[in-house]
C-alpha cells in the first residue's frame, strides 16, 4: 500500500492496506493507512470504518485519534472533530499542528474564543506557518476579532498591508 500511497494512487493503496488489515486484524497502521487512502478518495464511509477500527484498537495512540479528527472536520462534523483532535493532543501533546487543526474546528463550529486559544497554543508549541493563519478559509470568521488580530500583529506585523 505504501508504494501506491507514495505515488498518490490512493485507490490501489486502499486495496493493499485493506488486504494488510485482513491479514493481521491487530495491525493498526493498516487500518490507519487504509482510512487515510479512503479519505484522499473522498470515500468517507469507508474511511470512517477503517479509522474507527484503528481507534478501537489503539485509543491511546496519536494517529488514530488525529485521523478521525481530520476526517470529521472534512465531513463538517466539528463537534466530533474537536473530540478526536483533543484526544490526539492528550495522546501526544508535542504535535503542534494538531492544535492548529483543533483551532480550525473550533472556528468553524462558531467558538472563536477556543479557536484563538488553540492557535496561540499551536504557536507556543512551535507551529510556524504563520501565513496559513491569513490564507486558511477556516479562520475567515476570526479576522475581525481582536484576539486573532493580536496574534497576527505579533507574528505577521505587516499582515494588514497584504
Amino acid at each position: 500500500g505504501n508504494f501506491f500511497e507514495d505515488r498518490k494512487v490512493y485507490d490501489s493503496a486502499a486495496i493493499y492496506f485493506k488486504k494488510a488489515a485482513e491479514a493481521d486484524t491487530k495491525f493498526i497502521p493498516a487500518y490507519t493507512n487504509a482510512g487515510q487512502a479512503y479519505m484522499s478518495l473522498e470515500m468517507y464511509d469507508e474511511a470512517t470504518q477503517f479509522l474507527q477500527q484503528a481507534y478501537n484498537l489503539d485509543s491511546a495512540g496519536y494517529a488514530p485519534a488525529h485521523n478521525l479528527g481530520l476526517l470529521h472536520h472534512v465531513m463538517l462534523k466539528y463537534d466530533q472533530a474537536i473530540y478526536y483532535l483533543k484526544k490526539a493532543i492528550i495522546n501526544d501533546p508535542t504535535k503542534n499542528k494538531a492544535y492548529y487543526e483543533l483551532a480550525a474546528s473550533y472556528a468553524l463550529s462558531g467558538r472563536p474564543e477556543q479557536a484563538i486559544l488553540y492557535i496561540r497554543q499551536a504557536i507556543e508549541r512551535g507551529y510556524k506557518n504563520y501565513k496559513a493563519l491569513l490564507d486558511d478559509p477556516d479562520f475567515e470568521t476570526l479576522k475581525n476579532l481582536k484576539g486573532f488580530q493580536d496574534i497576527l500583529d505579533q507574528y505577521i506585523p505587516d499582515w494588514r498591508n497584504k
